[in-house]
């Protein structure tokens, strides 16, 4: 039986109450530990677990009111029972409104703690004084109420001094603990507040600076953890109260000399909890109404989620703006990142990317409270077994559902980003003016990475032109007319180069001049367009760049000597390289050796993507690649690179075996020298000299003699934390691959299931070639192709290297298909030698194979054993 039941608490005598009382202690217990089990496990479905929750959330209110009325000794004890009543009555409401008895205790609880003497629960007191202080009423006054409350209270001696920052973090602790209080700040008044310290400080408070700017950013997190909850922003937290031009205020006033970052910071992860909120609410909205038999949407009439407004487009981009202008000629990367994560939130465009949004606004770091579970937009849509069950018209209704839902998202992105690239509104030249002025490489990558994700959700290549004319300087394009190809003039800049010119000579604050100032920001446009628009950044390189003179602007960044312009330029050569129809306008630059001032920099960023243009470009060109010299100083870059990432100097620093610093994830817009010097690698692993030189473990020129070689750094990286999901995966996968493989054997297996097959093809070459040129091609053969033999010996290196272990450690850490089947291929043509077969299955091989899905796992196992 419950021990509930078995309380009694009209028994008279004191003893006999005493006993009695210990039924209640129990059954508080029994129903925590419920709760604690049900909070662990999910196997249940919604409507049974709400029903059991609510049963053990009300017996254990009950118990502890009628601890409270029966059997506390101090009105302190009292208090704190009949709130963690309240609190779990408060629980029952929030998924059950119609629960009748949770309602009726909770109306009773709320009249006895009124006659009580008390009346308040703490949450509504540290309010009541925080209400106090920010309108300004003096410290005597808050001391007078202060004291009268004491006495009022009989609060214990050792109670904590009230001041606004201990009001502050104890109900930021509070809703840590219990998240169901933002009950209590909302209905209390707390919003206007909180949003009022955040934005003014506490008033008439002699406290120094640090003590209001921790007042200021307290407030912000405990608006940010309430604004978790979604019936919270739908009663408390609309325009009229949590204005995000309020926000956007509080980011504007703050300073960047003098202000705090942290405010900046902890008021857009306020704005960023309210995008996400509205996504979210939007998808509900659209995926609710139920699709019946016939194809038809059920009116869902008062049952409807109702609409809450946006935020506003105009308070995100001046927040993102001010934010940005952190980083601006400054050392500060955090107030940038996080106008970025802004910017990332605001323009989701589909349910994958709006849950990549929730995921990082529901951070353990940036959350104040663990026990808050989010829901993502992508659980509205519905499962394939839902779907299979579905009668065939169900499923055209759905999938038209889908298609309009992705619609309007991507409807939405796309007036997000064109109006903060507007020129008017400033967005886009706020980035490229970071980018310009910044000396952080890494953050420089993730902006240019960040507007070419934006660039891209545009579809007409002529918008894209007109929305970035004035940044690349171009005023000669003309849009293309339905009518006529030539098209019409669309857009004009009359006073561009005038201005320009008369400017070319001042200096900005970070030392640079204007022209190159405005050079760097072209460049770096055209950098982002050639990595989310393609096509668009080919002609921005050949034609929008400055009328026609982007190549040789960026000859200049490149012998500017400036090393953000030369960091620029190397980003732009690197992403160009990677364009098939951008290449030729690089060619000229990599044969006349004007890369060669971004390949001897001493910056290991700048090198990387100099180095990773020339593998690209350079191998494609007959003479470089028939030059082993030239082949392999571009490998000795490669190499410096793979050993840079830990902060090393060269690879002859003795502390090349430290351990590696923790991977970007495969999601991540980071791309570090490392991921360059890989890259490098897999290009000229295509050459078998190369090949051979890897296998014999081949170590850069001027390496110490205890250097690793580069085989054990591509080891060494490949068994490093979380390798598998990091961006660099499948260039790992790439080389160990080439290097197990002949080029004659690659040759053939690209003749597969083709209707002509790799002898045939020869031969018909063959009839079109002279007595010289077959000759010239046999002395090539012998001079670069591989005999089974080399194969067998590089194989066997391999393995003793702990390749495959490696392989394996990629394998299991590897969340993309691509990468998994390079590795599988990788491992089966490794296993195709029988004296390494042993070594494989030692190093796990074996293992991961049996873990796959069946159908690859059978050949590899065969294989293998």
């Amino acid at each position: 039986m419950c021990h509930l039941k078995l309380y009694d608490p009209t028994k008279e005598n004191n003893i006999a109450q005493e006993q009695h009382h210990h039924h209640l202690e129990p059954c508080i217990q029994d129903c925590t530990s419920g709760l604690e089990y049900f909070e662990s496990t999910s196997s249940s479905s919604t409507e049974e677990l709400h029903g059991t929750k609510s049963k053990l959330l009300y017996r254990r209110a009950k118990a502890y009111y009628l601890y409270a009325h029966h059997h506390t000794t101090s009105k302190q004890e009292t208090e704190k029972k009949f709130n963690a009543a309240a609190q779990d009555l408060l629980t029952i409401l929030s998924f059950d409104n119609n629960n009748k008895e949770a309602a009726e205790l909770l109306r009773i609880i709320k009249r006895n703690y009124g006659e009580g003497g008390g009346g308040r629960s703490p949450i509504v007191k540290a309010l009541d004084y925080l209400r106090c202080s920010s309108a300004g009423e003096s410290q005597q006054q808050q001391q007078q109420q202060q004291q009268q409350q004491q006495q009022q209270q009989q609060q214990p001696e050792d109670n904590v001094e009230m001041t606004p920052l201990n009001c502050l973090r104890f109900i930021q602790s509070s809703l840590s603990e219990n998240y169901t209080l933002f009950e209590e700040v909302g209905k209390n008044g707390g919003v206007p507040i909180l949003l009022s310290i955040a934005r003014r400080g506490v008033m008439h408070h002699d406290d120094v600076k640090d003590e209001q700017t921790n007042c200021r950013i307290a407030s912000l997190h405990i608006l940010s953890a309430c604004c978790s909850h979604d019936t919270f922003i739908v009663k408390y937290g609309l325009r009229g109260a949590l204005s995000p031009a309020v926000l956007a205020q509080i980011v504007e006033e703050e300073d960047t000399s003098v202000g705090s970052a942290d405010v900046v910071i902890a008021t857009m992860a306020l704005m960023i909890r309210l995008i996400v909120h509205w996504d979210h609410r939007e998808v509900m909205r659209h995926f609710a109404p139920k699709i019946l038999e016939d194809g038809t949407i059920q009116d869902a009439g008062a049952n409807a989620i109702p609409h809450i407004p946006e935020v506003d487009a105009s308070s995100v981009c001046r927040v993102a703006i001010a934010a940005l202008s952190w980083g601006i000629g400054s050392s500060n990367t955090t107030t940038p990142r996080a106008a970025l994560d802004l910017l990332s939130t605001w323009t989701a465009s589909d349910l994958d990317a709006l849950d990549a949004a929730s995921d990082a606004c529901f951070d353990s770091s940036l959350s104040s409270s663990k026990n808050v579970k989010h829901k993502k937009a992508a659980h509205n849509k519905l499962s394939p077994d839902e779907i299979r069950r579905m009668k065939p018209r169900q499923i055209a209704t759905y999938r038209k559902r889908e298609a309009e839902n992705k619609a309007a998202n991507l409807k939405r992105a796309v007036q997000h980003v064109t109006m903060f690239c507007n020129p008017e509104t400033g967005g886009l030249d706020a980035m490229l003016a970071l980018c310009a002025t910044t000396d952080d490489h890494r953050l420089r990558r993730e902006v240019g990475v960040q507007i070419g994700r934006m660039i891209a959700l545009i579809e007409e290549d002529d918008d894209v032109k007109k929305l970035v004319a004035v940044a690349l300087g171009c005023n000669n394009w003309r849009a293309k007319d339905a009518n006529d190809n030539d098209g019409v003039e669309s857009l004009t800049i009359e006073e561009l180069d005038e201005k320009e010119g008369d400017d070319c000579g001042e200096e900005n604050a970070d030392g640079s001049t204007q022209a190159l100032f405005s050079m760097m920001k072209r460049g770096q446009m055209t950098a982002s367009l050639l990595l989310g628009k393609p096509d668009i950044g080919t002609w921005a390189l050949k034609q929008g760049w400055s009328n026609g003179m982007g190549v040789q602007q960026l000859k200049q960044l490149i012998s500017s000597e400036d090393s953000r312009a030369m960091s620029i330029a190397s980003e732009l050569v690197s992403e160009a390289s990677s364009v098939e129809s951008a290449r030729p306008l690089l060619a000229a630059l990599v044969e006349d050796g004007t890369l060669d001032d971004l390949l001897m920099h001493s910056d290991a960023d700048v090198r990387s993507g100099a180095a990773s243009c020339t593998a690209k470009i350079g191998l494609a060109s007959k003479a470089l690649s028939e030059d082993e010299g030239e082949v392999m100083e571009l490998l000795d870059v490669a190499i410096e690179l793979l050993f840079d990432e830990d902060g090393l100097e060269s690879p002859s620093d003795k502390k090349a075996s430290a351990k590696l610093s923790k991977l970007p994830r495969s999601n991540s817009t980071e791309t570090t020298s490392m991921d360059r010097g890989i890259e490098v690698v897999s290009y000229l692993a295509q050459k078998t000299f190369v090949k051979n030189k890897l296998a014999n473990g081949y170590k850069a020129k001027g390496s110490a003699s205890d250097c690793k070689t580069a085989i054990q750094r591509l080891v060494d990286i490949a068994c490093a934390p979380n390798s598998g999901d990091a961006q660099m995966a499948y260039g790992l996968a790439g080389v160990f691959n080439l290097i197990s493989v002949s080029i004659e054997t690659l040759q053939k297996e690209a003749f597969v299931d083709k209707e002509i097959t790799k002898e045939d093809y020869d031969q018909l070459q063959a009839l079109a070639k002279t007595e010289e040129e077959k000759e010239a091609e046999a002395k090539k053969k012998e001079r670069e192709g591989d005999s089974p033999k080399d194969v067998t010996n590089r194989i066997q290196k391999l393995a003793n290297a702990n390749v495959p272990r490696a392989m394996v450690k990629l394998l299991e850490g590897s969340n993309t298909d691509t990468t998994q089947e390079k590795l599988l291929e990788g491992m089966g043509r490794m296993a195709s030698e029988p004296s390494v077969r042993g070594i494989m299955i030692q190093q796990g091989c074996l293992s991961a194979c049996l873990q796959l899905d069946k159908g690859v796992r059978d050949v590899l196992v065969i294989v293998i054993i």
